[in-house]
């Protein structure tokens, strides 16, 4: 029973995103755990190579603002040195980090993530999110 209470509750949550997925979506003010689920999600469904890229677009967005991303992975307790370490849920627990702490290095990454959670409910190829060579 309990079960069913969560899983009503995460679908709600979904819902809710859904019809928040248009143009009113503000990512800088999304609330943070949805966001980093949201995230997870749809990392999780790239490719190996196109998630590296995204990875990559979104590390070069943060550092791009002086945020030093090394630093805030130890405060997170994640043990990646490399960006190529990171896991979906670690880059997810990362952007949550920034949602809550640094509303510079969110708002260049808002543009990113807008693209991300598009491409992850229409397809990534279409949008142009990676730019990797066929």
């Amino acid at each position: 029973m309990r079960k069913s209470k969560i899983r009503k509750a995460a679908e709600a949550a979904v819902d809710n995103i859904d019809r928040q997925s248009g143009p009113a979506l503000d990512l800088a003010t999304a609330e943070p755990d949805l966001l980093r689920n949201s995230v997870r999600e749809a990392l999780s469904q790239l490719s190996t190579e196109e998630r590296a890229a995204v990875n990559d677009r979104l590390l070069t967005a943060i550092e791009k603002v002086g945020f030093t991303i090394g630093q805030h992975l130890l405060l997170l307790g994640i043990p990646a040195t490399l960006a190529e370490e990171l896991t979906a849920p670690e880059i997810a627990a990362l952007i949550r980090y920034v949602r809550i702490n640094e509303p510079r290095a969110m708002r260049a990454l808002v543009p990113l993530l807008s693209e991300l959670l598009t491409a992850h409910g229409e397809g990534a190829r279409t949008l142009g999110l990676f730019s990797c060579a066929a």
